[in-house]
């Protein structure tokens, strides 16, 4: 059986991977833009920069894989309880 926050984990860092490669191309679109002000970068920089739009909505999405919310809390963190009481230790990992 496979962990769903392992599969979630995976996807978030392929979005970020891609999300980091398309903005560095839209940057260097960019400067290359305003040295040049030649309208073809603007023409190929549209597209792009609509594209990393969209991963940066599904990458910051908080329902984005999950299909639920974990009542705002991260999914990384966890909290730790003391099993002899049974109360919270207040430790976050």
């Amino acid at each position: 059986m496979v962990n769903p926050d392992a599969i979630v984990t995976t996807f978030h860092t392929l979005f970020a991977a891609y999300a980091i490669g398309v903005g560095a191309v839209a940057l260097a679109l960019s400067i290359r833009f305003f040295r040049t002000h030649d309208d073809k970068y603007i023409k190929l920089l549209k597209p792009l920069l609509w594209v990393l739009t969209v991963v940066l909505l599904i990458e910051h999405s908080p329902r984005a894989f999950h299909g639920r919310c974990r009542g705002g809390v991260p999914t990384t963190q966890v909290h730790v309880t003391d099993h002899t009481d049974r109360r919270p230790r207040g430790l976050w990992v």
